[in-house]
């Protein structure tokens, strides 16, 4: 069995409801009023906390309280690349957000708050890591030059198949001999799993890494406005979480990023939704067709039909065989071949 599999959460939820959940009567008044709940885990707040021009401070921080709960040696000094920028944002509510960032010694970082559980995320996450590794090579051969690439993915649910006994929150992926040594392979790859829903309350958090992991699952969920026990001892313990709460105080005082935020939330639950209704009309035309071909065939019918609107909606507005792979069912292969078959219905 992997370590990992796919769709699980720390709360109940459907597969489609991802982004409105754990306080649903805020969540309704919110939408009543055209508004949405915004916490410390949206990933544009994730990437204006982290990202920006002169929080050096607060990234290094999370960074060395990641590595230091492990074995990777702790960074002196960080240089942030692609730094936040909200014009980066105008238009665009699909794209990854994530941070990216250097160290003294040439280490690559590449960090991501993930709130909603994806089929394909441990593929993703490993794609991402490649692509970032295999960047760095700017001329053919010279491989002594690539540097260790480090993923921290922060999870707002639960990823791992829950083992008797273990009730663990942050795990490293590395590359180590499995049979006799036990050797590490190569210290160039590390990817950190930090699963907030697994994160006991303790009203006083341990390590610093704890601390900052209280920050993110707690902050903007105390009631009307107050902090919880485990985020108010987190603050007042550490200055750079002090700092990352008047951040997100300053965040929730800008007009721009709050618009911003919104537009991405509804942007994200509309499409679920959509997608939501899309399966559900496929599936319906699907099953009056099916009563002649039988139950099973008929399925297949529907899920097709739903496929088909899906996918000829989202190359529509402009999206990638692999976007669209990670929002329904298949694999990229599996979208191009369909893709191509509409385009061979289409000319006939």
């Amino acid at each position: 069995m992997d370590l990992y599999t796919p769709g699980m959460r720390g709360h109940p939820a459907s597969d489609d409801e991802v982004w409105f959940r754990r306080f649903p009567d805020w969540n309704l008044s919110c939408a009543e009023t055209g508004d949405a709940v915004i916490y410390a885990t949206s990933d544009v707040f994730f990437k204006y906390l982290f990202g920006n021009i002169g929080s050096e401070p607060v990234l290094l921080s999370f960074i060395n309280a990641v590595l230091g709960d492990g074995a990777d040696a702790p960074v002196l000094e960080v240089e942030i690349r692609d730094p936040f920028n909200v014009s980066q944002f105008a238009g665009d509510t699909w794209s990854v957000v994530d941070v990216r960032a250097r160290d003294g010694s040439g280490r690559i970082f590449n960090i991501e708050m993930q709130s909603a559980s994806q089929r394909d995320f441990v593929g993703r996450t490993l794609y991402y890591w490649a692509a970032t590794y295999a960047g760095q090579l700017t001329k053919k051969g010279e491989y002594g030059a690539l540097r260790p690439v480090v993923c921290i993915n922060v999870l707002d649910f639960v990823l791992r198949t829950p083992r008797p006994g273990w009730t663990g929150w942050h795990e490293c992926f590395t590359i180590k001999g499995e049979r006799d040594s036990g050797q590490l392979f190569a210290g160039l790859l590390s990817i950190h799993m930090l699963e907030l829903p697994r994160l006991i309350a303790k009203n006083i958090a341990i390590s610093q890494l704890e601390r900052w992991l209280v920050f993110f699952r707690d902050e903007g969920r105390g009631r009307e406005g107050d902090m919880t026990d485990d985020l108010r001892a987190a603050v007042e313990s550490d200055p750079e979480i002090e700092l990352a709460h008047q951040k997100f105080l300053d965040f929730l005082a800008d007009e721009d990023l709050r618009h911003l935020t919104y537009r991405r939330i509804m942007a994200h639950a509309d499409k679920m939704a959509w997608m939501d209704y899309l399966r559900e009309d496929g599936l319906e035309k699907g099953r009056q067709e099916g009563l002649q071909l039988g139950r099973e065939e008929g399925r297949q019918i529907g899920r097709r039909e739903a496929l088909r609107k899906i996918v000829v909606k989202l190359q529509d507005q402009g999206m990638q065989p692999e976007e669209i792979a990670e929002l329904v069912d298949c694999s990229p292969d599996e979208v191009r071949a369909f893709l191509d078959g509409l385009q061979t219905d289409r000319t006939d």
